[in-house]
Parts: structure tokens; C-alpha cells; sequence
């Protein structure tokens, strides 16, 4: 019985000590997995360090902070207003442009800043006591209807003839019929591109204008915002933004340029040709491809990946055409949406469906480093073809009760960005609204 329950405990030690040996197998087995999968991890983890996270960076510029803040900067400094220089008169802004302070201006059609109501001007050099005077010419801003009544756009050229070394730091004008003439001064723009490290040909400006009838959301502006960046724009400057200063704020903490500048129109009409000059004269030199936009207006290559490079092919590269003409179509927001939209998508891409029949204009791509300098009048336009991009409009479509659904065209090219833009660093910014 002794000798039975001995060897019973033997063959229970043996079953130990091989369960002992296979324990350890698995757990060295165990031990070289983890250390294999942990220096693995390491690696890729040193990979998104080096290249960045795919979802941060697919979308936010890559500016650094001192650059980002002298473009947003350098766009709405000093801060432009209209001014009353004389009888329904008004001046704008004033940039230093081709060795000569050029004024932005809106007056009477009829006359205008000529005749009884020419004005003179003078330059302020900073540091002097003394101003120089110049030579005031005055132009219509180029692209308006002719007209005999109502207000339209004009171009003040202060010339002068005494050669200078130093950026102006004011110019003043008045009106040389007066004999106690009150003189206006207005601050002289000028952004000084050596603080802001962005080369101008690769980077475009999107001029944006009031929304004071549609008054746009937040979301619908960053939905904005987020489809521009993808597609290469650089920087944004909102005219009239005012409201918008929270969400560019937070979007500013995200990388995107994003400028502010106000506008209260002093006249009846909307000011447009008046804006469209301030803005490139406002975005050039720092950027080389200036646009101006409403917020319910999208530019949609058709082949192209990024602005861009659509218009470097168009241009052959070789960077001679001074403006692109873009066809806008009216994309209906009152019949219902794109079939395979997804509810998380931005609101403008559902919207896929246009009217042929609708009346539109145009939109202009400018690149002002193009122009000469001799003859800073002329351009060379490149209009493009819809089978290349056009400009999607989101509006209410007149559609008449007999109207079927062949009356619209689907036109679903903006879709090929969705997968892309839902990655977007910018599309997911939160705003908390005002209080």
C-alpha cells in the first residue's frame, strides 16, 4: 500500500514539472511576441511623429504661428473705412502699388472724380514733417456696366514724380475747387511679404463677400473654409465678417489664415467691382491668385485634384495669363438632394442637380503679378471650359409648375471630394456659440 502511494505522488510530480515546462515555453513564447509587437509599435509610432496624423494634417496648412499671424495680419492691417472726401465722394483704402499710392474709390457716374470735383493728393514718408506732393489721375474700375446715373467704381492714382526709397505711410487728398479744402488722410497699405513665409505662386486668396441677405451660418462657413483648403486656397479674407470673428478665431487656433476686414457699403448697390479691386490689390504681392466669392459659390475641377495646378496646366505653366474666366451654374437648393448623400456630408454637397436654363455670370480667377508693369491694363483672360471647372452656385431655382425632372442636369462632380473633406482637420472644428 506504501509502495502504491509512492508511486502515485512520483507520477503527480512528473505532471507538475512537465506542466511546469510547458508554462514556461508559452510564456517565453509570449515574452519574444511582445517584445517583437512593441518595438513594431515604436516604429510606427515614429513614423506618424515624423510624417504627421493623416487626419490632423490632410487639410490644416502647414504655416507656422509667427507666419500665420502676419498674413492674417498683414491682410486687414490697417483696418480700411469708407470715407466722405466730397459730394457723394468716398474713398476706401489705399495700397502702395508699382511706386504709386492707388486709392480706392465709388462716386457719381455722371462726373465722377473729374472736372469741378477733381482732387490733388499728397504722400506721408513716416518720420518726415513735411509731405510730397503728387499728382492725382483718376480711372473707372474696369469690368462695370456703363451707366449714366447711380454710383460706379473708381481708381485714384496719387503719382509722384520725386523719386522714393520708403513705403508712404499716408496719402492725403482734397478737392481742388475748395477754398478751405478738408483734407482726408487714409493709412497706405502695404504687406511686407518678407514676414510671411509663403511663396506667392503657390498660394491663392479667396476674397469673400457680405452675407448679409443669406446670413450664413457657422457651419456653412467652415464647411467653406474646409473645402477651399483642400483644394489648395491659402488664405481667406472676409469682408463685412464681423459676425464671424469666434469662428475664425478658432479656426486661426487650426492653421487657416483667416482675415476680417469690414466694409458698409456708403451707397446703394453692392459695391462689387469697388471690393473686387481692393482685393487684389489687398492680396498681391503675398499671394499670386486672388479670387472673389460668395459663400454659396464653389469652384469645381472636373480632372484636377487642387486649383492650382488647374490653372498651371491651363496656363502651360508658364504663368502668363492674368485671368481665368469660370462659368457659374445655378445648383438648385429647393428640389431634393443627391441620391446618395449621406446626412453627415457638408450641406453643399448635396446638391448636385443644376439649371441649364438659368442666367449666370462669371467669376475671375486674377494672378495681378502677371500683369505688366507698363501696362498694368491689360490682361490676358483664359475663359474655361465647364468640361475642365465651373463655379457651383447654391440658390432657390425658379421652377415652374409645369417643370419635370429633366429640366435639371445631374452633375455630381463635387461628390469625388467628399471622402476627402470628411478627413478634414478644419471640417470638425467646434464653434460655441455666442452668448
Amino acid at each position: 500500500m506504501f509502495l502504491n502511494f509512492w508511486s502515485g505522488d512520483l507520477a503527480m510530480r512528473k505532471y507538475q514539472q512537465l506542466l511546469l515546462v510547458v508554462v514556461s515555453v508559452v510564456s517565453v513564447v509570449a515574452l519574444l511576441f511582445y517584445h517583437h509587437e512593441y518595438h513594431r509599435l515604436r516604429y510606427v509610432l515614429s513614423v506618424l511623429n515624423f510624417f504627421g496624423k493623416p487626419s490632423e494634417n490632410l487639410q490644416c496648412p502647414t504655416i507656422n504661428e509667427t507666419s500665420l499671424w502676419h498674413r492674417v495680419n498683414g491682410f486687414s492691417s490697417p483696418v480700411p473705412t469708407w470715407v466722405t472726401v466730397g459730394d457723394n465722394h468716398y474713398v476706401y483704402s489705399a495700397f502702395w502699388e508699382r511706386k504709386n499710392v492707388v486709392i480706392v474709390a465709388t462716386g457719381p457716374a455722371n462726373g465722377g472724380f473729374s472736372g469741378r470735383n477733381s482732387y490733388q493728393c499728397e504722400i506721408w514718408l513716416e518720420g518726415k514733417e513735411e509731405p510730397i506732393p503728387g499728382r492725382l489721375s483718376t480711372s473707372v474700375i474696369g469690368g462695370q456696366k456703363k451707366k449714366k446715373v447711380g454710383f460706379q467704381g473708381y481708381v485714384l492714382t496719387c503719382v509722384v514724380e520725386k523719386q522714393i526709397s520708403l513705403v508712404p505711410e499716408e496719402i492725403s487728398i482734397w478737392r481742388t475747387q475748395d477754398k478751405l479744402p478738408a483734407k482726408v488722410t487714409l493709412p497706405v497699405h502695404y504687406f511686407n511679404t518678407k514676414e510671411a513665409d509663403v511663396d506667392p505662386e503657390s498660394s491663392m486668396t479667396i476674397c469673400v463677400l457680405p452675407d448679409e441677405s443669406q446670413r450664413v451660418s457657422p457651419s456653412a462657413l467652415i464647411s467653406f473654409i474646409s473645402y477651399y483648403s483642400l483644394l489648395g486656397v491659402t488664405d481667406f479674407i472676409l469682408y463685412g465678417g464681423s459676425r464671424y470673428h469666434h469662428v475664425a478665431y478658432e479656426l486661426q487656433k487650426h492653421g487657416a489664415s483667416i482675415s476680417i476686414v469690414p466694409w458698409n457699403f456708403p451707397v446703394s448697390g453692392d459695391g462689387h467691382s469697388e471690393l473686387e479691386r481692393d482685393c487684389q490689390s489687398r492680396g498681391w504681392p503675398a499671394t499670386g491668385n486672388i479670387v472673389v466669392l460668395s459663400l454659396n459659390e464653389f469652384i469645381v475641377p472636373v480632372i484636377h485634384n487642387g486649383l492650382l495646378a488647374m490653372l498651371d496646366d491651363l496656363d502651360a505653366g508658364r504663368k502668363t495669363t492674368s485671368r481665368f474666366q469660370f462659368s457659374t451654374q445655378l445648383f438648385c437648393t429647393n428640389i431634393p438632394d443627391d441620391p446618395g448623400a449621406e446626412p453627415s456630408w457638408p450641406m453643399f454637397m448635396h446638391k448636385t442637380y443644376y439649371d441649364p436654363a438659368a442666367k449666370t455670370g462669371i467669376v475671375n480667377i486674377y494672378r495681378p503679378g502677371v500683369v505688366p508693369i507698363n501696362k498694368p491694363l491689360e490682361l490676358r483672360t483664359y475663359t474655361v471650359s465647364p468640361s475642365i471647372g465651373a463655379v457651383h452656385k447654391l440658390a432657390n431655382c425658379d421652377i415652374p409648375p409645369e417643370a419635370s425632372t429633366d429640366s435639371f442636369q445631374y452633375k455630381p462632380q463635387i461628390r469625388r471630394f467628399v471622402s476627402e473633406i470628411m478627413k478634414s482637420g478644419l471640417l470638425n472644428v467646434q464653434v460655441e456659440p455666442r452668448h
